[in-house]
């Protein structure tokens, strides 16, 4: 038994790049010698882990590749990127590493963040309603994601803000209290300004505006985040209404001048807050000093953020040892000698009765909606898991201990003689 890992991310490949590699469904992968396959999917990486029969190693690589990029959006692009050469490919300990650095947070775009979790566990479960997985994915993944949780309980890596979203919403709430009751204007609609409209969201603002070059750029990013979209040329009446503006736009000039801002805030009462994350900067320095009117760049954000990394930098060392020891456990319990064939052998003939007994039923159901069909199948995935979760534990026992006689046992009971 070989484990593999397949993937792009964000540190191997640009945006383009993995938007071409994504697969538009979560599709099963079939081939001779590959016995289970699980794919994980976000914004930032496509990775695709595999169990396979040793001897079919390389082939089974080929052809799950080759399988990937027919399945792929690449596939039907106009100009499809070839992404062969980019993807890292890991075996058994290290694929064993790779998962456990990717639930810490390790792998992530931003250090630590905590949603690569839950897309993780929502991948187990997705291959585990498609039936691609058995006990050494299921394993695997259920281990890692304690891990995951684990790590984030003892250690600082999930502490602070260091994403740009996150820290400015901070920095909002430094200067301006809770953003709970208050009303927001983005001024550009780019992947920082919808991270920025994410952070506020999370933090109840009550209203956010979008503003953009084009009508339909601030509607396409409302429509992906939250927010209204408005006219850029609405701006200023917007100026007088809201109570922090963000502006993150790749504009080579002010786009907030002292002149088109000192009249629309001349009869403000409370005040205003505008964070410019432009590079170079679009707000003009002189709008600072306007009565009730405070103005923030990027140096003022990059303080959290390296502050709040710190923080989270802190732990590596001890996270490093705790992936190590955690991998050797799992790769323990992987490698115990006879129990894989035959713990494999019997839930895979346990599933194929479970799937069985679940069309049967769903044949005489009068009423066979998805979600009487996900009830069924919980039930009887949890009634299968339950049964063989003492004997396989004992045979795992069993195997570790180097008890042939409790294996033979084992053998003669399940496998058919």
């Amino acid at each position: 038994m070989t484990i593999i890992q397949l993937g792009l991310d964000h540190k191997r490949a640009t945006i383009p790049i993995l938007e071409s590699a994504m697969i538009p469904h979560n599709q099963n992968f079939a081939t001779n010698g590959l016995e289970e396959s699980l794919l994980i999917q976000t914004c930032n990486r496509v990775e695709i882990y595999c169990v396979a029969e040793t001897d079919f190693k390389d082939s089974v690589q080929a052809e799950v590749i080759s399988q990937w990029k027919k399945k792929s959006k690449s596939a039907t692009s106009p100009e499809p990127k070839d992404f062969e050469a980019l993807i890292e490919r890991n075996y058994d300990s290290d694929a064993v590493r790779h998962i456990l650095r990717v639930t810490a947070g390790l792998e992530s775009m931003v250090l630590g963040e905590d949603q690569i979790l839950g897309q993780v566990k929502s991948s187990l479960v997705q291959a585990r309603l498609a039936g691609s997985i058995g006990p050494v994915l299921s394993l695997l993944f259920e281990r890692a994601i304690k891990f995951g949780g684990k790590i984030r309980r003892e250690t600082n890596i999930n502490k602070g803000s260091v994403s740009f979203g996150s820290a400015t919403a901070k920095l909002a709430e430094q200067n301006l209290g809770t953003l709970e009751e208050k009303s927001c204007l983005l001024i550009g609609a780019g992947e920082v300004s919808m991270l920025v409209a994410k952070s506020l969201k999370g933090r109840r603002t009550r209203k956010i505006y979008v503003a953009s070059r084009t009508l339909e750029r601030a509607r396409a990013m409302t429509n992906m985040s939250v927010g209204t979209a408005i006219e850029f040329a609405d701006v200023p009446k917007r100026l007088s209404e809201v109570d922090l503006v963000v502006v993150a736009t790749k504009a080579s000039y002010p786009l907030l001048t002292r002149v088109k801002v000192e009249d629309t805030i001349r009869s403000r009462q409370s005040p205003l807050l505008i964070i410019d994350l432009s590079n170079p900067t679009n707000v003009e320095s002189s709008i600072g000093s306007l009565p009730k009117v405070n103005v923030l760049y990027l140096d003022d954000l990059k303080d959290i953020i390296s502050n709040n990394l710190s923080i989270r930098m802190k732990d590596m060392h001890k996270i490093d040892l705790a992936i190590e020891e955690e991998s050797e456990r799992i790769g323990a319990t992987l490698s115990y000698e006879g129990r894989e064939p035959l713990i494999a052998s019997i839930f895979k003939d346990a599933e194929q009765i479970r799937t069985r007994e679940v069309e049967k039923a769903m044949r005489h159901l009068k009423e066979a909606s998805p979600n009487n069909r996900k009830v069924i199948e919980d039930m009887s995935r949890a009634i299968m898991e339950g049964i063989l979760e003492r004997p396989s534990r004992n045979l795992r026992r069993a195997a570790q201990d180097n008890k042939e006689q409790a294996l033979s046992i084992g053998e003669s009971l399940f496998q058919d003689q």
